[in-house]
């Protein structure tokens, strides 16, 4: 599956992997399982690790009205979740960089970082530095 989560209640955390050919409904899949699952809770962060993406299939159009979806999710729930994008590269970036433009224009309901390494990812959350490899071999 090219979009993978794992819920850890323990750190509060949603871990995201994204690998090979990603399309927006991988993502709206993905999101919707993680939202109905019993372990999740509103406003647990969130580390999406884009690194494993090859390609996207993902237009501006389609990624304007899933964050206005996101958006009007989180601010129905009374949330601001911490969501922290890990990328390497161009292509990653473009994407990453579309979404937390998107995130800034049409609202303040996530507090979306890009971030280019496991650690940093886990300072912004305020986590202890967790093996984001072994979360990787079990997403």
């Amino acid at each position: 599956m090219p979009v993978r989560a794992k819920i850890i209640p323990e750190y509060n955390l949603v871990y995201i992997r994204y690998s090979g050919f990603v399309t927006l409904a991988d993502v709206q899949r993905s999101q919707q399982e993680t939202y109905s699952h019993p372990s999740y809770r509103v406003g647990m962060c969130e580390i999406d690790d884009l690194r494993a993406i090859t390609h996207v299939d993902i237009n501006f159009r389609d990624m304007l009205n899933y964050v206005s979806e996101l958006l009007s999710h989180h601010k129905e729930m009374g949330e601001t979740p911490k969501v922290a994008l890990i990328e390497s590269g161009p292509l990653v970036y473009g994407l990453a960089r579309m979404f937390t433009s998107l995130v800034d224009v049409k609202g303040n309901e996530l507090d979306v970082k890009i971030v280019d390494s496991d650690q940093s990812a886990c300072a912004f959350l305020g986590l202890p530095d967790l093996s984001l490899a072994s979360l990787a071999a079990q997403a």
